[in-house]
């Protein structure tokens, strides 16, 4: 399904908390300046359209998912890390790409910038905790069984969502990566099954995080995931270096 699977590649990403200590003098000038320059570094090292083949439009990206995530995620003991990291992310310097889809995979990324390559270095370690794949599928199977029950295509006639993901080591991803992958087994009341393919992958880029989640109900995404992801990762490592 993925990015290079040892020969060949849901939800967004989540950070641990970090304290970043800035002295009062700098508080009204430097701070601003810094939190302007690095959502202009993060902005880009978003996916962009010339990042995919022909055939692939985008849509804004949606702010309420983010919102939903966090509400559901309070609800589920396994995810109290996750609430924790969700709140430091949400405090970083950011930008979210659009949305895009060639009708049967979803690709789509934010960024996220820190103050530092060893604090990006240790929210990506967070974002490794062995809790994070069952917190994750818990959670978007909550989040996949409102959508599908709000959909009137589908409203009433879902029995069951299941989401089962685990961790993939997949090499030469930025400085370092974790990646997640499996898919979300739908079963409707008329017995019938479809399995859609889910996957995330967070990347450090120097003092930088940028989060892909993708998804497929078939085709091979590893030859429209991979170039996407190099390309924007060179675009901002090179952004980091000069910004």
């Amino acid at each position: 399904m993925g990015i290079r699977r040892r020969a060949g590649l849901v939800a967004s990403w989540f950070l641990v908390p970090v304290v970043v200590v800035v002295s009062a003098a700098a508080v009204a000038t430097a701070a601003t300046r810094a939190d302007t320059s690095d959502t202009d570094i993060a902005k880009v090292g978003v996916v962009v359209a010339t990042d995919f083949p022909s055939g692939f439009t985008s849509k804004p990206a949606s702010t309420a998912s983010d919102a939903q995530l966090a509400t559901l995620a309070r609800g589920i003991g396994s995810c109290k890390g996750y609430a924790a990291l969700q709140r430091v992310i949400d405090a970083q310097p950011k930008a979210k790409s659009r949305d895009f889809s060639d009708g049967s995979r979803d690709v789509s990324n934010d960024v996220d910038v820190f103050s530092s390559e060893e604090k990006a270095h240790a929210a990506l370690v967070n974002y490794g905790d062995a809790s994070v794949p069952t917190c994750l599928e818990k959670l978007l199977g909550k989040v996949l069984t409102q959508q599908y029950a709000k959909d009137p295509k589908t409203k009433g006639k879902i029995k069951s969502v299941v989401v089962s993901l685990s961790p993939q080591e997949i090499s030469g991803l930025g400085d370092s990566s974790v990646v997640y992958e499996g898919s979300a087994r739908i079963t409707g009341k008329d017995r019938s099954v479809v399995q859609v393919g889910l996957g995330n992958a967070a990347v450090q880029v120097g003092r930088a995080v940028s989060d892909y989640t993708y998804t497929t109900s078939g085709s091979d995404l590893t030859t429209v995931l991979q170039p996407a992801i190099d390309q924007s990762v060179a675009r901002l490592r090179a952004a980091l270096t000069t910004g």
